[in-house]
């Protein structure tokens, strides 16, 4: 039982350091992971590595497809998974009120606040590893468990898809890094409120806007596009798409994915 227990406990940190990798470029989209040699370059035995990848796969981040690769997204994956966001996670909020633990509004600010410290010591994949605490503490409730393990295949892909192709922007000006992470955690503010307002409802519309204004700021900080990736005009799209406030299943006939493309060789 101790020596499960730390094995596991060595895959979580594995996971978490092949989640930063991936986050900060490390690790490209569509790379093929050769489980023998990143094993033996963490140290660790192959059983462990296979622990961590499941888990990473669980998260959406690798994909399995006659070998282990960073999941790189397609421009219809990213419309289908920003659509279901908008359907599935608005819906875990209203559930999750009145529902929250005292415990788990003190875990929520914890998170705010790390995210909060984060941003000024301008270390963004920590401050994004705790906006994705937050998110996924909600679902912790009871009466959302059952949406969890699709959120959990939805958020982490679309987080990393954010971080990685805007990076570069935020090196570069870290005054911009600061302005967008400053508007998120407003947001997130604008959340834990609703939360605690406890009207689900309310928590619903609230979590609604607040993805839109995700996407927005992805437009806002569009780069030039290239094959493979996600243009301007098809996150507008889907921009138009979640602001008609079309239903899920209208919305994924409109942008039918195609397989997640990965790099094989």
């Amino acid at each position: 039982m101790i020596t499960m227990a730390k094995r596991s406990n060595l895959a979580s940190r594995i996971t978490e350091r092949m989640f930063e990798a991936i986050l900060q470029g490390e690790l490209k989209p569509g790379e093929r992971i050769i489980e023998t040699k990143m094993a033996a370059q963490l140290g660790v035995g192959q059983s462990t590595f296979r622990e961590a990848l499941q888990a990473l796969e669980h998260r959406g981040l690798v994909t399995k497809d006659r070998g282990t690769f960073v999941t790189k997204l397609t421009v219809q994956d990213v419309n289908l998974l920003f659509t279901v966001r908008l359907e599935l996670e608005p819906l875990a909020a209203s559930l999750a009120c009145g529902r929250l633990s005292p415990k788990q509004f003190q875990q929520l600010k914890f998170y705010l606040e790390e995210m909060t410290k984060a941003r000024q010591r301008q270390d963004f994949t920590t401050l994004l590893k705790n906006d994705l605490a937050f998110h996924q503490l909600i679902w912790e409730a009871p009466q959302v468990r059952t949406l969890k393990r699709i959120l959990g295949l939805v958020l982490p892909p679309l987080f990393a898809f954010f971080f990685m192709r805007h990076s570069h922007a935020f090196s570069d000006d870290p005054s911009l890094a600061e302005e967008t992470f400053r508007k998120e955690h407003e947001d997130h503010c604008r959340l834990l409120a609703a939360l605690e307002e406890g009207d689900p409802e309310q928590a619903k519309k609230t979590f609604r806007e607040v993805i839109r204004h995700f996407l927005e700021t992805i437009l806002e900080l569009r780069s030039e596009s290239d094959s493979g990736t996600t243009s301007p005009a098809h996150l507008a799209s889907v921009a138009m798409t979640l602001e008609s406030g079309d239903s899920l299943s209208s919305a994924a006939a409109s942008h039918r994915p195609n397989r997640r493309t990965v790099a094989h060789g």
